[in-house]
């Protein structure tokens, strides 16, 4: 159990990010319809008060760290054929 302490306590300060003082915080955005459905080629735009992102859903996103709120507001074009 010893030999497994600095492994663990490796992992701990590589996935954090303020721990390590880094200042870039990854996003993940996946965007679903009503049913469930992941939809492809959403247009999104990651804000938060440092900045805002833009991002095709989905897909990920690299923001500046903020401790405050992240607003993500997407789109969906939608092509309607008429016969």
């Amino acid at each position: 159990m010893k030999s497994f302490l600095p492994f663990f306590l490796l992992l701990l300060l590589v996935n954090c990010a303020s721990i390590t003082g880094e200042s870039n915080q990854p996003i993940s955005v996946t965007v679903k319809d009503s049913k469930g459905n992941t939809l492809k080629d959403v247009n999104c735009v990651v804000v938060n008060d440092k900045g805002a992102y833009e991002i095709v859903a989905p897909g990920f996103v690299n923001i500046q760290r903020s401790a405050a709120d992240v607003t993500i507001t997407c789109k969906k074009k939608m092509i309607i054929l008429m016969d």
